[in-house]
């Protein structure tokens, strides 16, 4: 598995950062985890490991 942190560009010309967790497998998948407010923490990042772990 793969992660780090990227930077998405937003249509607006801003800027926002996101956290990937990506799979040594293929084909990829995808899924979306939208963030609280106070932005990506701990917890939203195991369940996107614990995804990108499973197989």
């Amino acid at each position: 598995m793969k992660t780090q942190n990227v930077t998405i560009s937003a249509l607006s010309g801003g800027s926002f950062s996101a956290y990937l967790a990506a799979p040594n497998t293929q084909p990829d998948a995808g899924i979306v985890l939208i963030q609280e407010i106070l932005g990506v923490n701990t917890n939203m990042r195991q369940i996107a490991d614990d995804y990108a772990k499973s197989e």
